[in-house]
């Protein structure tokens, strides 16, 4: 009976140890992956403006890319405030084990949500352009990527 009751106190440990390392990982980079922080959108206006988009079409795509930019603002706000409570969660002299689970499931929850409001706007701006349209800016936007990855020397 007291193996048990050690055994349990030790899986708690390993847990929060390991929740601990998850909330300072998560606390170094808040905001999420995504092109370096800079979000999955950070470069569709300048490969847009050389793609032949009329003036409704390229309208709704702007105003699409603003709603997204605003949207990732209010939820790196959350985040941030999420994140914040966790460390205080973490830091708390008696740390409970059922609010810091509680606490990351809330932070999985708003991660989810920034992630399916990206594949929104993905799959909206996709909605407004033909499929040469939808080629031509993949082809642009993979042309960039591989450049990027490029060794410069």
């Amino acid at each position: 009976m007291k193996v048990l009751k050690t055994a349990g106190w030790i899986a708690a440990a390993i847990l929060l140890v390991g929740a601990v390392q998850l909330a300072n990982n998560a606390i170094a980079r808040p905001q999420g992956g995504g092109c370096h922080g800079g979000g999955m959108f950070r470069h569709f206006e300048r490969h847009l403006e050389g793609i032949q988009l009329d003036t409704h079409t390229r309208e709704a795509v702007t105003r699409l890319l603003k709603e997204s930019r605003e949207t990732k603002q209010a939820s790196r706000e959350e985040m941030r405030a999420a994140h914040l409570r966790m460390r205080e969660l973490l830091e708390a002299d008696k740390p409970d084990l059922d609010a810091i689970l509680t606490q990351a499931d809330s932070l999985g929850a708003l991660k989810t949500e920034a992630r399916k409001a990206q594949l929104r706007t993905l799959v909206g701006i996709r909605g407004l352009l033909t499929p040469e349209q939808w080629t031509e800016l993949k082809g642009r936007m993979e042309s960039e990527k591989s450049h990027r990855k490029q060794p410069q020397g």
